[in-house]
C-alpha cells in the first residue's frame, strides 16, 4: 500500500512554485499480477515406502506450493486469493477444498519431502507457482505439470 499525493505548481524564469495547501492524499493498493510460468519437470528422488524427495524446476512465481494426492490423476487446483500451510506429513497441510489434495511445502526452493506415505501407493504431485502483494496471493493454475510416483 502506498500514499499518492497530486501537487500542483507552475513555472516562471525557471523556478517551480508548488501550491502546498489544502492537500489531500489518497491511498493506493497495489494487486499481485499472476505469474506467467508454472514450475515443470517434476522427479522424485529417495523414494521410501513412506516417504520421497520431490524436486522440479521452478517458474517465474515469488513462491511455490507443493500438494499431494492419493491417486493417479488430476491436479489440485488452488483458491485464488487463499495461502495454504504446508504439512511435510501426508495430509497435515491445508487441504485444497475437499479434493484430497493436501499442501506439503510452501515456500521458494525448487524441493521438498513428503513423509507418511502408505507402502505400495500411488501418488501425484503438483508445484503451483503464486504471486503475493500485499497479503493477496495470485495462483498459476493453467499448464500445470503434475508428476505421479509409487512407494516401495
Amino acid at each position: 500500500m502506498g500514499t499518492v499525493t497530486v501537487v500542483e505548481y507552475n513555472t516562471a524564469a525557471g523556478s517551480q512554485y508548488y501550491l502546498t495547501t489544502g492537500l489531500s492524499p489518497a491511498s493506493v493498493t497495489t494487486t499481485a499480477i499472476y505469474p506467467t510460468q508454472t514450475a515443470m519437470l517434476l522427479n522424485f528422488t529417495n523414494t521410501t515406502s513412506s516417504s520421497t524427495t520431490v524436486n522440479w524446476s521452478s517458474g517465474n512465481g515469488t513462491a511455490r506450493a507443493a500438494f499431494v494426492f492419493r491417486g493417479s490423476n488430476g491436479s489440485a487446483i488452488p483458491t485464488d486469493g487463499l495461502s495454504y500451510s504446508a504439512g511435510t506429513a501426508y495430509g497435515a497441510g491445508t487441504q485444497v477444498g475437499t479434493t484430497g489434495w493436501y499442501c506439503f511445502y510452501n515456500g521458494k526452493a525448487a524441493t521438498a519431502n513428503i513423509t507418511g506415505l502408505t507402502a505400495n501407493t500411488t501418488y501425484r504431485v503438483t508445484v503451483v507457482e503464486y504471486n503475493t502483494v500485499s497479503g493477496v496471493q495470485r495462483d498459476l493454475v493453467t499448464g500445470l505439470d503434475p508428476a505421479t510416483v509409487t512407494t516401495g
